[in-house]
């Protein structure tokens, strides 16, 4: 599977990209994810989930697993706890180790 996040807004405006291959994770990282993206049934979601409140951190998340794939656009104040962790834990794997 894999999963790339883009995270911009917010009061500064930043952005920030992160993308990893779940095939290349230990397996109870990969279990994890799995079933963070089953939990909130993230090829079922609607491709905009906004609260259309301002400074609000936007999230754009594409998932392709198989023949399949799947993105959707929400803030922080619409995003599930799961779909929001899921969006934290990409975000941290992501990041370059020293």
């Amino acid at each position: 599977m894999r999963i790339r996040v883009v995270q911009s807004g917010g009061i500064a405006g930043l952005r920030f990209e992160h993308e990893l291959d779940t095939e290349q994770l230990p397996a109870e990282v990969q279990q994890r994810l799995t079933q963070l993206v089953q939990g909130v049934a993230f090829f079922a979601l609607r491709p905009v989930l906004a609260s259309r409140m301002p400074d609000m951190i936007q999230y754009r998340v594409r998932i392709e697993e198989g023949e399949r794939a799947h993105e959707v656009t929400f803030d922080d104040g619409c995003g599930e706890a799961p779909l929001l962790e899921l969006v934290g834990r990409v975000a941290e794997l992501a990041k370059p180790r020293p």
